[in-house]
């Protein structure tokens, strides 16, 4: 009987240390995947904090957006106070220079060319003078521009835009009101053109 209490004593044993191996490997793989939840616990909090910088990232870039919006909607609302005026009159006594005698050019049309940056002009606006010969353009958009009287001078036959007048630019920038003269001369009485 004792052998065979023997024998049952070793194959408890052997069972036994069987059992604790295999509980000595359930340990280390739960510890092994303790180890891999840790990493992947890790990895979320980086990407958490990538997936925060990136939202103060954009939350950044909404912001300079909307203050590029607002900048732009500002500068519509400045333009409409940007200002050329200035006055036409007829030269009849010096060429050029304004005296108390020369009268004001009334319904002359004015144009108010955009200039680019190579030099070339379009006609961007066109007024008509008052009764004053005044004459103002309103909403202007920052550039270099230059004033003129219509090229072909109808209602004033015979007179013709001062030689002076040509190319002179007029910077425009936020909230101005800029001046700008017209100047014409009589061409039958002194000979300019």
């Amino acid at each position: 009987m004792a052998s065979s209490f023997q024998k049952e004593t070793v194959k408890l044993s052997q069972e036994n240390s069987l059992l604790q191996s295999q509980i000595s490997d359930l340990e280390n793989r739960n510890i092994s995947l303790e180890d891999n939840l840790f990493d992947l616990s890790q990895g979320n909090s980086r990407m958490q904090d990538r997936i925060d910088v990136l939202m103060d990232r954009n939350l950044a870039l909404e912001n300079e957006n909307d203050a590029l919006e607002t900048d732009l909607e500002l500068a519509k609302i400045v333009a409409k106070f940007n200002t050329i005026s200035g006055y036409a009159f007829i030269d009849n006594v010096w060429p050029g220079k304004f005296d108390d005698s020369d009268p004001p050019a009334i319904g002359l049309q004015v144009d108010l060319w955009r200039v680019d940056k190579d030099g070339n002009g379009e006609i961007l606006l066109s007024t008509i003078t008052d009764s004053n010969g005044c004459y103002r353009f309103s909403g202007v958009p920052t550039g270099k521009y230059y004033v003129s009287p219509k090229l072909k001078l109808d209602g004033y036959p015979g007179w013709v835009r001062s030689t002076n007048l040509r190319w002179r630019y007029i910077e425009v920038t936020q909230g101005q009101d800029v001046l700008g003269p017209v100047i014409l001369v009589n061409n039958n009485d002194n000979g300019m053109g």
